[in-house]
């Protein structure tokens, strides 16, 4: 059991409080700092994800306040990354930190191993933070948001951090705490400098507000990208599908934080580049990435973390918010905002978005989207349906004897289509001929004498041999003509007369052997030969997905051009041995493996192969 131990300031680094243990604890070694308080001597002094939490706490007296969640949220950097974390992978983290002795394993699993974001070299600090504390604690300590990577300003003061002399990482003491000097001893003697850039201090509070957010429960990568999407669609950078225009992104990303930033922070983004992280954020999470990534990405988007997080999801509309008008120009509330309920739908050609306005007083129109102004919201690209309402005025305004085009002018429409829902209506017909008893009964009498001449006709043929008699009793006497019509063909589920499918087999097949030979004579990075890459080349994908049961030629030839993994890699290594011999340089297993694109650890397949064609070359030579 521990005699004393500090109690942690707000915001104070673990490390922190271990040094100032060590300096109270008068200590000659820092291993036997190391040992009283984690019970190994061979421990490293961690600035940002230590471990051993648990046996920390044990060694601490009975009663005592401080719990090893308690450090790992308020004394740690833990906080930081687990909005940004799989589940799974956060609680094996944080499990590691309590109990293991692997530490360096923590910063493998996080990510911060491999990530591209400059990490704080030394320990660094707030010259006004410094000053506070020692009026408030009598003391001065180090502070997490100081040593977050990226931030270089203090989120509280506004003013950048100052560099001290003793290193994060230490190479060759790697178990000694460093203590931050007293102001009040003159080992300190700095002026405050103000941050020169709103992005710095931007980035500082958004890090703060993680650090110290109490809620353990965060959404999800998946509900990360979904809130990125949202934000995107606003800004005309992605579809309502999730396709993102990852050109525009990266262009107008770089444009806002400036090239000199993101190279300052680790965090550049190539225009080029086809994956690179800002990508990846807004892409499904197959990866998790630095905090700082997202807190650029949310930036740039215009919204804070606390914002972000809080928020609901946006559930941004290409049309506005609702309700919106009805622009039925009968309707009493014409151009009132009385519809809530929009269908959006995709353009299948162009990709815009299509909003389907549908009124209760039935009036439904649609337009395509994205609304520009306040006054697209009154605009109509296509009427769907009129509605009882439209239709009732048009029959009032019929009845009345008014003309066509005034009715049409005052429904908004032009005389065609006043004229077709008359027809539609049935309200009385527009054409001049009168529709006598004799002249039903002569079309009725040439109609079935029709019927008898051809009693095995179906609709479609007694349809084209009397064109004029089926118009105009449809017109006039249509209830008599549907009682008079030969009963629709049966539909048969199995019969498909449309495609000669041993013709199309044939075809396919033979386009299919053509493919496989271009795809594989192709210059450049080879393309494997499957299925999916021969569909696409011919367009016919589907086809090989869905129908090639029907296909059995075409399904023994994808059995024989289409490539496995071991025969992809050996006809790159091939390629890789010839590329060598006409650049003059010796056959080595690595330059094929380099060449070919594939790591060093090959199948034993791959692996004779290369064996083979080395031999092969010695020979040769």
């Amino acid at each position: 059991m521990l005699s004393f131990f500090p109690a942690p300031y707000p915001d104070e680094l673990l490390y922190s409080v271990c040094a100032r243990y060590h300096l109270r604890s008068c200590n000659a070694s820092p291993k036997a700092s190391m040992l009283e308080l984690f019970g190994s001597s061979t421990a490293c002094a961690t600035v940002d994800l230590p471990n051993r939490l648990q046996y920390l706490c044990n060694q601490l007296s009975k009663g005592t306040l401080i719990t090893p969640n308690r450090l790992l949220s308020e004394n740690t950097m833990l906080p930081l990354y687990r909005p940004f974390l799989p589940k799974a992978r956060l609680a094996r983290i944080t499990k590691w930190m309590l109990e293991s002795t692997r530490g360096g394993s923590i910063h493998v699993a996080i990510g911060a191993t491999a990530s591209t974001v400059h990490h704080p070299r030394y320990l660094q600090f707030c010259i006004e933070c410094l000053k506070a504390d020692e009026e408030r604690f009598g003391e001065a300590f180090w502070h997490r948001c100081h040593h977050v990577p990226g931030v270089h300003v203090c989120h509280k003061h506004g003013v950048s951090l100052f560099a001290t002399e003793f290193p994060v990482k230490v190479q060759l003491n790697k178990h000694l705490f460093y203590p931050l000097p007293n102001l009040a001893g003159g080992a300190v003697e700095q002026e405050a400098v103000e941050a020169s850039s709103t992005a710095e201090l931007l980035i500082a509070s958004n890090v703060a507000w993680l650090l110290h957010a109490n809620d353990d429960e965060w959404p999800g990568l998946k509900w990360i990208r979904r809130r990125y999407l949202d934000f995107l669609r606003i800004r005309d950078l992605a579809t309502l599908s999730g396709r993102v225009y990852q050109e525009q992104l990266i262009r107008e990303f770089n444009a806002y934080y400036g090239e000199q930033f993101l190279q300052r922070v680790g965090c550049q983004v190539q225009p080029e580049g086809g994956d690179s992280w800002l990508s990846r954020l807004v892409r499904k999470p197959r990866t998790a990435s630095h905090p700082l990534k997202h807190i650029l990405l949310m930036g740039f988007l215009g919204v804070d973390v606390n914002e972000f997080f809080s928020g609901g999801m946006v559930g941004h509309s290409p049309f506005g918010r609702g309700p919106w008008p009805c622009l039925n120009p009968v309707a009493p509330h014409y151009k009132k905002s009385v519809v809530t309920h929009c269908l959006i739908t995709r353009n299948s050609e162009s990709g815009k978005p299509v909003g389907n306005f549908i009124c209760p007083c039935g009036f439904c129109y649609a337009r395509t989207g994205p609304d520009g102004g306040r006054e697209d919201r009154y605009r109509i690209g296509r009427i769907i349906q009129y509605g009882p309402v439209w239709e009732s005025e048009l029959l009032r305004w019929w009845q009345k004897g008014i003309g066509l085009r005034a009715i049409a002018r005052h429904l908004g429409v032009t005389s065609k289509t006043v004229t077709r829902h008359i027809s539609y209506l049935q309200v009385r017909p527009l054409q001049s001929p009168a529709t006598t008893s004799n002249e039903v009964d002569i079309r009725r009498a040439r109609w079935i004498k029709l019927r008898s001449s051809f009693p095995s006709a179906g609709r479609k043929l007694l349809r084209s041999l009397a064109q004029a008699d089926y118009v105009w009793l449809y017109r006039h006497d249509r209830d008599w003509l549907k009682a008079n019509m030969p009963p629709p063909l049966p539909y048969s589920k199995n019969r498909d007369l449309r495609v000669n499918w041993p013709r199309r087999d044939w075809e396919v097949a033979a386009a299919i052997q053509k493919a496989q030979r271009i795809i594989r004579a192709r210059l450049g990075k080879p393309t494997r030969v499957t299925v999916s890459a021969l569909g696409k080349y011919i367009g016919g994908l589907f086809i090989l997905q869905h129908k090639l049961h029907k296909l059995p030629l075409t399904g023994r030839q994808l059995q024989k051009v289409c490539e496995s993994k071991d025969g992809f890699a050996l006809r790159r290594v091939r390629r890789a041995v010839e590329e060598l011999k006409r650049q003059g340089q010796p056959l080595t297993a690595w330059r094929i493996c380099r060449i070919a694109g594939m790591g060093t650890e090959v199948t034993d397949v791959v692996q004779r192969e290369i064996d083979r064609l080395i031999l092969k070359s010695t020979y040769e030579s």
